[in-house]
């Protein structure tokens, strides 16, 4: 029976670590993509994306230090202790993934203040140039 856990669980980490990898170069494919295109909206909206996958990935984590610790503590759990490893390494996984996203997160707030700077600068050949100083004295 243990081993059938264990088998279910090396399969889920296995599983979780390959989607998270793909999703990760996914995105990185994404935020080059809508950083050409500019698009404040669309960048702001994988923002969200991001913070959201962060706290999935944290979440994750935080139950699978209860699980790992329901295992440690509870006498009966003993014979567990390998299944305990692979909820470790799945914690792992998930705290990996979570600093991940927010790197690619921190990227993404960089491209979106940058270009709302930018928007922002009066441009001389657009006729909104600053007030000369004459006019405000």
């Amino acid at each position: 029976m243990q081993t059938a856990y264990q088998i279910m669980m090396v399969a889920l980490t296995a599983m979780v670590f390959v989607n998270g990898l793909y999703k990760s170069i996914d995105d990185w494919g994404k935020l080059r993509e809508t950083c050409e295109e500019e698009e404040i909206g669309s960048l702001q909206e994988l923002i969200r994306n991001k913070r959201a996958w962060i706290n999935r990935h944290l979440l994750c984590a935080v139950f699978g230090v209860i699980l790992v610790v329901a295992i440690k503590l509870s006498p009966s759990l003993e014979e567990f202790d390998l299944l305990a490893g692979l909820f470790a390494a799945h914690i792992i996984f998930s705290m990996i993934f979570a600093f991940i996203e927010s790197l690619l997160a921190q990227r993404i707030t960089n491209a979106v203040q940058v270009r709302t700077v930018t928007a922002n600068i009066p441009h001389p050949q657009s006729g909104n140039n600053l007030s000369t100083e004459g006019e405000n004295a």
